[in-house]
């Protein structure tokens, strides 16, 4: 993904081959044949650690994936009413208990990833001037504009309408449904 360096030779080296700079993504091409190749390490203690940290780290890598997923569910779903754990869990075509344990090995939890995902969208909704209270309350799965003072209050340590004021925001007269 990064740009070739003044002098890429050192890379050529190491990996043995023709190495593509600039790309959209890093990326190692390998052969079946070498795939196929018993390991050479033949300490087990370091197979079986090495083997360990991949679980881990491909584990935590699925976590990040899952919290990512949910996040964009929540704010797809979040103007049609509250999102509940089994609706989610059920768009991820996953059970309501793997969901719960996917998450906590991300440490984090659906309510969190439902309060971030509310407060990062009411900076966006509450600094555009069309969006009354009233419709932010809506598009954020609120009951009503008490709600979203509240979380406001949590959230910036101020009201929705002090918040809008530290950006010079000034709303529209007219409410929207």
């Amino acid at each position: 993904m990064y740009p070739a360096p003044d002098d890429p030779t050192p890379h050529f080296v190491a990996f043995g081959c023709d190495v593509l700079f600039g790309r959209g993504a890093n990326r190692a091409l390998l052969r079946q044949d070498d795939l196929e190749l018993p390991l050479s390490a033949r300490d087990p203690e370091m197979a079986a650690l090495h083997a360990r940290l991949v679980e881990d780290e491909l584990e935590r890598l699925e976590g990040a994936r899952t919290s990512h997923q949910v996040r964009l569910l929540l704010a797809q779903r979040l103007a049609q009413a509250e999102p509940r754990r089994k609706d989610i869990a059920d768009a991820l075509n996953i059970s309501e208990r793997t969901f719960q344990r996917r998450l906590q090995a991300e440490r984090t939890s659906f309510q969190q990833l439902l309060d971030e995902t509310r407060r990062e969208l009411a900076q966006q909704y509450l600094r555009r001037p069309r969006n009354s209270l009233r419709h932010v309350a809506d598009l954020l799965g609120f009951e009503d504009q008490s709600n979203l003072f509240r979380a406001c209050k949590r959230w910036f340590g101020e009201s929705p309408g002090t918040y809008r004021a530290r950006f010079g925001v000034v709303a529209e007269k007219s409410e929207r449904p």
